[in-house]
């Protein structure tokens, strides 16, 4: 085919229609043979169109390695069509509230609004930067795959995972502020970007968020007419992306804690504990309080030194029984039992300053010696302990009161958020709400007010006892193994 258009290009405008050429390897089906009519295995290409549309195919196949042969798999098209889904919602998220708010990015450049911006806001610049330049190299080396691997990796997680997480709560507030311009600044300014660099793998999607979110701004007809964006390098900054990078970590070590624990994100707890094996690691927890706070919702982080980390662990001792058998026969039993009960660090040190630890049995003297025992580490009671590279992260499990009040009010909010969207109710549009269960709402009043802020609530009502009013809709919600019943109806615009 590229010799055909070679011919036709010489042959009708008396120039070649291209400068270099890509070749591509087959198309096979899942299990990797060839696609005949014969074996009744060809997928034509209208019928993944017609299930997933252009755009997923397109992402799908544009991301394998375009000289080796493409084993098709409809699951895989299906999770570029969810990758699509998540960018979509970015776009749509944050355009939705930059338009209640009328915010003109005219008005307010990103160059205007760089001091207010925070580190989360220039990180995301100086990533934006560098993927500007990744992806226009990659492009140029007709290395496809990998600049498309680069774009999806910053919208899946610099942006939609981690930047927007950041900033969210800024988009919920009442009143304008610097801070909220210069969220909303920095995002227009990187989803604009974005949506002209994915532009050639993801057409028909970018045209259509363009013309719906950015046409209007930046006067061009088409994202297909836009400038090919640059890397302003003066915006990458390598220090501030390494020590975000490190606060990630520490962040997805705390997530592991809590996956250990079966404790939901959306339960505060009252502490997590770094314990930094490097003084960057120290410096970063500090420096980055706030976040780290926010990400791991706990009241209170704080980082120490390796040195300190004995008070969030413990070493336990364990009897080795066929060392202690032939040694104690019948009074092994009793030794073992006396040796679990140590105080395992007492025993280590021991034998490192007299060979042996010694036990009282019957009012009589039991050397141990080091053979005896076996030596294992366990988290202090009321911890648990998520790895990371660079460190340790102990997160405080013992929750109050207090604190399982809030973890409730965060699920309450999370349900009915849902309704909000079964009534199709806009974003600006309030409520009254009610909550009814069969136990002691009490501790949940002092929530009212975020409860309220979250749902967009003018009312809310706490119970035990029937409904109050007649709902818009009402929902029977189990949380945390408790019933819960929700209602929200639907206040008059005037309201």
């Amino acid at each position: 085919w590229f010799y055909t258009l070679l011919i036709s290009g010489l042959i009708g405008f008396d120039r070649s229609p291209y400068r270099r050429v890509l070749m591509h390897g087959w198309t096979l089906d899942e299990g990797g043979v060839a696609m005949h009519k014969s074996l009744g295995n060809i997928i034509l290409p209208g019928e993944v169109i017609e299930r997933y549309g252009r755009d997923a195919l397109r992402l799908y196949e544009l991301q394998s390695t375009p000289w080796d042969d493409l084993r098709f798999s409809w699951r895989g098209v299906k999770e570029s069509l969810g990758t699509l889904q998540i960018m979509w919602n970015v776009f749509h998220f944050a355009t939705l509230y930059m338009n209640l708010d009328g915010f003109d990015p005219r008005a307010h450049p990103l160059e205007g609004l760089w001091p207010d911006l925070g580190p989360e806001g220039r990180w995301l610049v100086s990533r934006l930067e560098r993927l500007k330049r990744s992806v226009t190299e990659h492009l140029e080396g007709l290395h496809l795959h990998v600049a498309l691997g680069d774009l999806v990796d910053f919208v899946l997680n610099d942006l939609s995972r981690w930047y927007v997480r950041l900033v969210r709560r800024h988009f919920w507030e009442e009143r304008e502020s610097a801070t909220k311009l210069a969220t909303y600044a920095t995002l227009y300014y990187v989803l604009k970007n974005v949506l002209v660099l994915s532009a050639p793998f993801v057409p028909f999607i970018a045209e259509k968020i363009y013309q719906s979110a950015f046409r209007a701004v930046e006067g061009v007809e088409s994202v297909h007419l836009m400038r090919w964006p640059e890397a302003r390098e003066g915006w990458v900054d390598p220090d501030l992306e390494g020590e975000m990078e490190i606060v990630r970590r520490m962040v997805a070590g705390v997530l592991s804690a809590r996956q250990k624990a079966g404790l939901k994100l959306r339960q505060p707890v009252a502490s997590v504990t770094f314990v930094a094996e490097r003084p960057e690691v120290a410096d970063v927890a500090r420096r980055y309080e706030g976040i780290l706070r926010a990400q791991a919702n706990a009241r209170r982080v704080e980082a120490v030194g390796v040195d300190e980390e004995g008070r969030l662990r413990r070493i336990a001792a364990s009897p080795v029984l066929s060392r202690i058998g032939p040694v104690f026969k019948r009074k092994a039993r009793r030794v073992a039992e006396l040796i679990e009960a140590a105080d395992g660090e007492a025993m280590e040190r021991a034998f490192g300053e007299r060979g042996f630890f010694e036990l009282r049995l019957d009012g009589e003297a039991v050397r141990i010696l080091p053979e005896y025992v076996s030596f294992r580490e366990e988290v202090a009671e009321g911890f648990v302990r998520g790895e990371f590279e660079g460190g340790r992260a102990y997160v405080d499990v013992r929750l109050t009161p207090e604190l399982r009040a809030e973890g409730l009010s965060r699920d309450l909010v999370r349900r009915m958020q849902y309704m909000r969207k079964v009534l199709d109710l806009r974003v600006e549009e309030f409520v009254d709400a009610y909550v009814v269960a069969p136990v002691d709402l009490g501790p949940l009043r002092g929530f009212e007010g975020y409860i309220k802020q979250e749902v967009r609530a003018r009312e809310l009502t706490l119970s035990s006892g029937p409904a109050p009013w007649r709902a818009d809709l009402e929902r029977e919600w189990a949380i945390d193994g408790r019933p819960f019943t929700i209602g929200i109806r639907r206040l008059p615009s005037e309201a």
